[in-house]
């Protein structure tokens, strides 16, 4: 029911008339104000007897240039487009629609959003670039019907709607009717009772005889469902258009709504029943009645081949490339027929208009000059199934669109002729031409690992000017992993003639982004060329394209987190209950060595909370690393069972980039809190990376211990397992804070004569409460200082 509710929502919507001007209103005479070349000031008297109230307007409408306008009020303020909103009005521009082949216009619209005075309003024009003339006028509108007639109008308009005209029932009686006679059917039906409380009963009989109220439910040929509410949050206020509650396009009244939804609507009278024996007061019913089906088939895009036209109506539609054309450069004009034509009778002809470019120095925008039109001799071919297709090259730059006539025997054999518009496109003349693109693998200190890749846009200027690139590669267009968004830039400036932009992309930044050795492929290129004023001119860099090298990896010089970078997890018993009692976590990424410092956060997908991961500390060494991460099944439990999404970090003093995994990558983590106990007595250790020491090194690592309970504990440690050539001690563990932050305590490793290189394990035993917990400390050993 609330789809079948949405959808007829939106057709509503669709089919609802939109009146530009309220009914009845007759537009005054525009006044018309001459403004000569120059920054002479010149004003034009706009006069009303009437006060303007919330929706009248003040119209203003020129040709296309610098205009500064302002309006002095009848009060003697001075209002702009940056002050008007404190005055209560609403300044904005519009672009007048405009016939084909006729000169355009620019708008502005000054709309009172409150109550204004009557007097005199003087429009005042104190700068323009060149002579040119305005038209102004003040729109005051009659003052609209309340809002439940016009809604009321509003529906009857609308083929195929029945809309009853409301009615009030006394208290106290049995059996009402209204009836809702359909005089065909329709596949699928929609029917809206508004009842004004739950008091009244509502029953339906359909035209076969059968009773049905709302006990019959949702999922049947007759599917009812119950909504109560009003519409609009603001008390007397209508509000058609707010789709996020969709009935109010239907019936927007407060009360009780029955929505009763038919597979199949048979052709006959359907009888609403409405019972008011147990209410004490009267009661009005409004009725509804929407036909879904036909009411989509009425206002869907004539355009839209996935929905079938009318059969005896054939109509167009014509694309041409969005966005701006490079002059020199043939585009296609596409046109689609839709309906009954025979193919072989279809022919086809286009007219051009072209509103020439006068001027592009003002600031973000172009000037152009009054249309010229010419019929074109163009060669349309059929592309597809109805489909034609003819080629065509700009020549001269401005604003262009076309108009497309189709004729020809429909398959009833009869004639037809169509006519559709295309949109405008904005052809230009480039300031460049790409003539190629290299790459460059760059090793800044000559150390044998390249530090960058460059790539280099050779360019044929026209224009001198600011420069700008910007593209983006991919390692393989299938592996969304391995997606390179925008990963290079460059901006610099070109004088004329054979000129190149070169755009850099750091090693580091690569090898974060995917794990591939390369090639990668050019998969867009964007450059534009910018002007002191902020325009905007564009390269056509359509047929750009570039396929590198490989790069294999093991020739980079390594980054931080590079792309092999994983996290992996399970669930720990440190103390031998057969209960966890820690989520453990593992994070394999390319440390930069020296001191460093990983942290993170666990955040549960159904919303808050969000844990922080405890922060860690030790000196790596350079390479791949597994940092862990150990958190308390008492920070969690109580959440139940939930999915929670990691985000780890590292930040490391010889590293400027701190090293996480992206957000949109960030693994996810499944807990049970069935698996896991809190720890309620004893303390666990953390567990330590790798540690790496020379044969004649010493090192020293940080241990720390959590308690469970908030409270200060005591306990020892020893050490439980070790070789014999590695000396092992530890220093005296302090007692645990009372909030539960860990303790810290060193381990100081230091290998005796003879130890060979290889890999070893120390197993640190801490005790406390009585309950002793274990873990691993691997140590590293190589044959000579890392």
């Amino acid at each position: 029911m609330p789809a079948a509710l949405m959808l007829a929502a939106v057709l509503l919507r669709l089919a609802t008339p939109v009146l530009a001007q309220p009914e009845g209103f007759q537009p005054p005479p525009m006044r018309k104000l001459t403004v000569p070349d120059g920054g002479r000031e010149v004003s034009l008297a706009l006069e009303t007897s009437e006060p303007l109230k919330k929706g009248d307007e003040i119209v203003i409408k020129f040709a296309p240039s610098k205009v500064a306008l302002r309006i002095v009020l009848p009060s003697g303020i001075e209002i702009g487009p940056d002050t008007a909103g404190e005055q209560g009005f609403v300044w904005r521009t519009f672009t007048p629609e405009r016939p084909f082949g006729e000169a355009g216009s620019e708008g502005v619209l000054i709309e009172a959003a409150e109550k204004q005075p009557a007097g005199l309003y003087m429009l005042v024009v104190r700068e323009s670039r060149r002579a040119t003339e305005l038209e102004a006028a003040i729109h005051i509108y009659p003052a609209p019907p309340p809002w439940e007639v016009e809604h009321e109008e509003m529906m009857r308009q609308i083929p195929g709607v029945h809309y009853l005209q409301p009615v009030t029932v006394p208290p106290g009686t049995k059996d009402f009717t209204l009836r809702v006679p359909l005089e065909e059917g329709t596949n699928f039906g929609f029917l809206q009772i508004v009842a004004p409380n739950r008091g009244v009963k509502i029953r339906l009989e359909t035209p076969d005889g059968k009773i049905h109220d709302e006990s019959v439910g949702k999922g049947g040929a007759v599917s009812w469902g119950v909504m109560e509410g009003l519409p609009s949050e603001n008390e007397g206020e209508y509000d058609p258009w707010a789709l996020i509650n969709p009935y109010a396009l239907l019936l927007p009244f407060r009360g009780i709504h029955h929505l009763v939804a038919f597979e199949k609507a048979e052709k006959g009278v359907y009888q609403v029943h409405a019972d008011t024996t147990a209410v004490t007061e009267a009661a009005t019913i409004r009725v509804l009645y929407l036909p879904i089906v036909d009411l989509l088939e009425r206002t869907s895009d004539p355009f839209d081949p996935s929905v079938p036209p009318p059969p005896d109506k054939v109509s167009m539609d014509v694309s041409t490339p969005d966005g701006e054309i490079p002059a020199g450069v043939p585009f296609a004009i596409t046109a689609r027929i839709h309906g009954p034509a025979q193919p072989e009778t279809v022919r086809l002809s286009a007219e051009m208009e072209l509103r020439p470019l006068v001027d592009s120095s003002e600031a973000g925008r172009r000037m152009f000059g009054a249309p010229v039109t010419q019929f074109l001799n163009l060669e349309f071919r059929k592309t597809a199934d109805q489909q034609y297709t003819a080629m065509y090259t700009p020549e001269v730059e401005g604003d262009l669109r076309f108009l497309v006539r189709a004729e020809g025997m429909r398959t009833d054999g009869s004639r037809f002729e169509t006519l559709r518009i295309s949109s405008s496109s904005a052809v230009y003349t480039p300031s460049a031409r790409l003539l190629g693109i290299r790459e460059e693998a760059v090793d800044e200190n000559a150390d044998g690992f390249p530090e960058r890749l460059d790539l280099h846009f050779d360019l044929y200027v026209l224009e001198g000017g600011n420069f700008e690139a910007e593209c983006e590669l991919t390692a393989g267009l299938d592996e969304r992993e391995n997606r390179l968004p925008l990963l290079c830039r460059a901006q610099t400036n070109l004088l004329k003639g054979r000129q190149t932009l070169t755009a850099s992309l750091r090693i580091d930044a690569l090898a974060r982004r995917t794990a591939s050795d390369g090639p990668y492929t050019l998969q867009s290129l964007r450059i534009v060329r910018k002007d002191v004023s902020g325009y905007v001119n564009f390269l056509d860099t359509r047929n750009a394209n570039l396929v590198t090298k490989a790069y294999p990896r093991a020739n980079w010089r390594p980054a931080p987190g590079a792309a092999n970078q994983r996290l992996e997890w399970q669930v720990e018993d440190r103390i031998g209950t057969g209960m966890a009692q820690v989520l453990q976590m593992d994070w394999t990424v390319y440390s930069p060595g020296g001191r460093c410092r990983w942290w993170g956060t666990l955040t549960r997908e159904a919303g808050s909370p969000r844990l922080a991961l405890p922060p860690m500390e030790a000196d790596l060494p350079q390479g791949d690393v597994i940092l862990p991460f150990d958190l308390l099944a008492n920070h969690f439990v109580s959440f139940g069972v939930a999915t929670w999404r990691v985000a780890p970090f590292l930040d490391c003093e010889a590293s400027t980039m701190r090293v996480d995994i992206p957000p949109s990558t960030a693994p996810s983590v499944w807990i049970d809190p069935d698996v896991f106990e809190p720890l309620t007595r004893g303390i666990v250790m953390r567990r330590v990376p790798a540690v790496t020491i020379g044969q004649t090194q010493s090192a020293r690592v940080e241990l720390l211990f959590d308690a469970g309970a908030q409270r200060p504990v005591s306990g020892r440690i020893t050490i439980a397992a070790a070789p014999a050539s590695l000396e092992c001690t530890v220093d005296d563990l302090a007692l645990l804070p009372s909030d539960g932050s860990p303790s810290k305590a060193w381990l100081t490793l230091t290998p005796r004569a003879g130890l060979s290189a290889g890999s070893y394990h120390v197993v640190i035993a801490a005790e406390a409460d009585g309950i002793r917990s274990t873990a691993k400390v691997r140590v590293v050993v190589t044959n000579s200082a890392p």
